[in-house]
């Protein structure tokens, strides 16, 4: 890992799409960590302790509110960036991300060049 690279946590359901991320993430030159439903993203905050963690909002089991929630809870994790990427991209859903913690809230597909942006913005803080 790269003295800059940032350690990022995906979760989201949509395997191939988490998955496609994840391995983009990683030739940008990140570590990254990709689960697929809220219980083992919640487990991977303590596991992995990412700095970033890119979080779709509708997860099985614990969804992403929940699992944002849950997160930002632990002292340890509040300064952590949350950037919730999903369909559910309404007024309402975009308000009721930041209400749960989240740092950012992006719509599906991916606008890369922004995830891209927030991810440059924040490894420039480290």
């Amino acid at each position: 890992m790269e003295p800059s690279a940032l350690r990022i946590l995906v979760v989201d359901d949509n395997v191939d799409a988490a998955d496609m991320l994840g391995e983009l993430l990683e030739a940008m030159g990140h570590k990254v960590v990709v689960v697929h439903d809220g219980a083992k993203g919640l487990a991977q905050f303590d596991a992995f302790t990412p700095d970033l963690a890119i979080l779709d909002l509708g997860l099985p089991e614990i969804d992403g509110f929940t699992l944002t929630t849950r997160v930002r809870s632990e002292p340890r994790f509040q300064s952590i960036p949350l950037i919730a990427l999903s369909g559910y991209t309404q007024p309402a859903d975009v308000e009721r991300s930041h209400a749960a913690g989240f740092t950012y809230h992006l719509g599906k597909p991916a606008d890369f060049p922004r995830l891209t942006e927030i991810i440059e913005t924040h490894r420039a803080r480290m």
